[in-house]
């Protein structure tokens, strides 16, 4: 009941972490020794049936930042009185904010919307809004790679599509771009001693060195490639040189290792810093076929937390259930996440209660909403005039009985719920 809810990222403090769902708008706490979870809170004025309002997380003493995906402001959340306070975004023209990564620098938290094209600074003791720095002209034809990374007091980020690497300073404030020789399309960025490991669209891991402005190379083992699907078929390809998508979307830098998390890569990888060789953490559970594939997201994983300083927490579209790496033994262990028992009927309570109000209506108990949210949320791109008709079809599959017609669910048009 209310198993393995899953969010784009989460924020870890040793054993515990804090998170907002991506199909529930609302505001969680982890405890990785119990596996539970617990629901604090959802957000003012905001209906908890949305999808990726706010979808990243920061904590700063007692203080989260919830920072906006299609939401349209930074929710700031006192932990000790529990209460909301908000920053407001300038977006005369209303465009998706997406700001998918941040970094607190000394008192500063700088927070990169990809939507807006700009650095967003916010003073952690005003919490305000001090300073918005432009990058649009180098992302003009893309959005940024999927993470940063901070090297002293300057940040550095990927636009793949223009294979470069931003550089901004803290402390100028000044902003410097690289261009990358070849076709990589750098996704990821990670900093190794004096230079950058990168990985984009092609078969190898480039080390990048920025003072002398060296590319190296290091092919992936044969092994590795990527699930796609080429008009009908399906393929686990292993030979092309370069794919549509990146391979990897996320790279952690754990003690003697950097590990690439797959966005459509086939295989969890490694680069050992000591041989320079990449290696591989091959998972057997979670291998794809073409029905396996097209059952859900057709990515990979999402990379949650590093939690006890050495687990690598991510989610499994494939398997809806998380995985924790040992970073440091490569062993994997299969973990599912529960809501807290005590804690269940409220939250239930707060769901069924707004899907009265939009017009939604179930007798039989409230088992399952999580199964059934992902049905409607993993539409939310499909065009509005088909949509009902997908999510009547993948119910169905689910072998439930009755249903009825309901005008709308979470932004969509024609919609059905199980009665």
């Amino acid at each position: 009941m209310r198993k393995n809810l899953w969010c784009d990222s989460m924020f870890c403090e040793f054993d515990t972490a804090w998170l907002v769902g991506a199909e529930v708008n609302a505001v969680f706490k982890l405890d990785f020794n119990t596996k539970k979870y617990k629901f604090i809170t959802g957000f003012p004025n905001s209906s908890m049936l949305d999808f990726r309002v706010n979808n990243l997380c920061m904590k700063v003493k007692d203080t989260l930042y919830f920072f906006p995906d299609t939401g349209t402001c930074i929710w700031i959340y006192d932990i000790k009185s529990e209460s909301f306070t908000k920053i407001e975004i300038d977006n005369p023209d209303k465009i998706r904010i997406l700001i998918s990564m941040a970094f607190c620098i000394d008192n500063s938290i700088y927070a990169i919307s990809s939507g807006l094209g700009q650095i967003i600074e916010i003073c952690v003791e005003k919490k305000e809004i001090v300073g918005m720095y432009p990058f649009h002209q180098y992302a003009k034809r893309s959005q940024i790679g999927s993470e940063g990374c901070i090297v002293g007091k300057n940040i550095y980020f990927t636009v793949p599509e223009e294979n470069i690497i931003c550089e901004f300073s803290s402390k100028t404030k000044e902003m410097k771009s690289f261009y990358l020789d070849g076709n990589l399309m750098p996704q990821t960025i990670s900093y190794l001693e004096d230079s950058f490991l990168l990985s984009g669209r092609t078969r190898e891991i480039i080390r990048w060195n920025q003072k002398d402005q060296i590319l190296s190379s290091f092919p992936l083992p044969d092994s590795v490639g990527a699930f796609e699907l080429v008009g009908s078929c399906f393929v686990e390809n292993s030979n092309r040189s370069q794919y549509q998508k990146p391979l990897f979307r996320w790279s952690l830098n754990r003690k003697d290792k950097i590990w690439f998390i797959p966005y459509i890569a086939n295989e969890i990888i490694y680069f050992d810093k000591r041989s320079n060789q990449i290696c591989i953490c091959e998972i057997e559970s979670e291998k794809e076929n073409k029905e396996s594939w097209l059952s859900h997201e057709q990515v990979k994983y999402r990379f949650e937390c590093v939690f006890m300083e050495k687990y690598i927490f991510i989610y499994s579209f494939k398997n809806k259930h998380y995985l924790a790496i040992d970073a440091l033994t490569d062993e994997v262990q299969i973990i599912n996440i529960e809501l807290e028992n005590e804690n269940d009927l409220e939250f239930s309570e707060l769901i069924l209660k707004e899907c009265n109000k939009d017009g939604y209506f179930r007798e039989s108990g409230f088992a399952d909403i999580f199964d059934v949210l992902r049905v409607f949320n993993s539409k939310h791109e499909q065009c509005v005039s088909d949509v009902g008709d997908h999510i009547f079809q993948e119910i169905m599959d689910f072998s439930i009985i009755k249903f009825v017609p309901v005008p709308k669910f979470a932004g969509y048009g024609k919609a059905w719920l199980l009665r």
